[in-house]
């Protein structure tokens, strides 16, 4: 290989490392599902494990995705980046179906939403994406099945000499839940943009 090709191909990468992380494929969607999901907090807080909060998460699913695909579709018209805006587009408009039967299933909103981005974040080989969408997917999961509230968290207690009971104790353990996973996510997304910056 000559000394020009060799220069050509590192230009090459450049550039396709530069276009990735323009596109911003991991930091975006971990923001937005964080801030959803902090959002999922303040629903637990208010209405608790009810028909309305089921609800809220049932209308989580569609809107994180299409405001995934809003961002990327107005950042693709303004600088020329982020292409894969349908791939969230088309996603949201599928999660709407399964978010409705998914408590047919014994499922609820959160599970839809982590295996669809689950399976987003696969095809695209972002890893980083990927574990923080299962990481989602598993935590959300078990506290829609009310896990935390009733085998982690009283066995904690119980170790502390405490004996929390009632609405009040399960709704609060929710609002606790989501609203450190939600930041979490938050702060993944922070570390993934600092990665993304260095790329471009």
């Amino acid at each position: 290989m000559t000394e020009d090709e060799r220069t050509t191909l590192t230009e090459v990468e450049r550039l396709r490392r530069k276009a990735r992380g323009d596109r911003r494929p991991t930091s975006v969607p971990l923001s937005i599902l964080g801030v959803v999901t902090l959002l999922g907090a303040v629903s637990a807080h208010v209405f608790g494990h009810t028909t309305a909060g089921m609800v809220f998460w049932m209308a989580a699913g569609p809107m994180c995705f299409l405001a995934v695909a809003a961002y990327y579709r107005l950042q693709s018209a303004r600088i020329g980046a982020g292409a894969g805006h349908s791939w969230y587009l088309w996603t949201g408009l599928l999660v709407i179906p399964l978010t409705v039967l998914a408590p047919f299933w014994g499922f609820g909103g959160v599970t839809v939403m982590a295996f669809t981005l689950t399976w987003l974040a696969v095809i695209q080989r972002n890893t980083i994406l990927t574990i923080c969408a299962i990481s989602f997917g598993v935590v959300g999961t078990l506290e829609d099945w009310m896990v935390f509230e009733t085998f982690i968290f009283p066995k904690v207690a119980s170790l502390a000499s405490w004996n929390p009971s009632g609405a009040s104790y399960s709704d609060g353990i929710s609002t606790l839940v989501y609203g450190i996973l939600g930041s979490s996510l938050i702060a993944a997304s922070l570390v993934a943009r600092r990665r993304e910056a260095v790329d471009s």
